[in-house]
């Protein structure tokens, strides 16, 4: 569960990203950055960076696991602005 606070160039958006991450039993915490371009009123391309950081309880031995993320992504809206 991630919230996305940025600026808006035109049809570009470079952007912060930050909240609630989960898997399995760890809980923790994600922080990143990206970039968004909208090539039509439809279609965007993205490319953004997360650190993750999950902390596991396992009876008395506290386990972190901190990795990176890289993600592309396009997307297609239906309808228009």
């Amino acid at each position: 569960m991630r919230a996305r606070a940025g600026v808006a160039f035109d049809r570009a958006l470079i952007y912060a990203t930050g909240g609630f991450a989960f898997a399995d039993d760890a809980n923790g915490w994600t922080v990143g950055g990206g970039l968004e371009y909208a090539f039509t009123n439809n279609l965007s391309a993205k490319i953004e960076g997360l650190y993750v950081n999950l902390d596991q309880d396992h009876d008395f031995v506290d386990d972190e696991a901190e990795f990176g993320v890289v993600r592309a992504g396009l997307n297609f809206r239906f309808g228009t602005y």
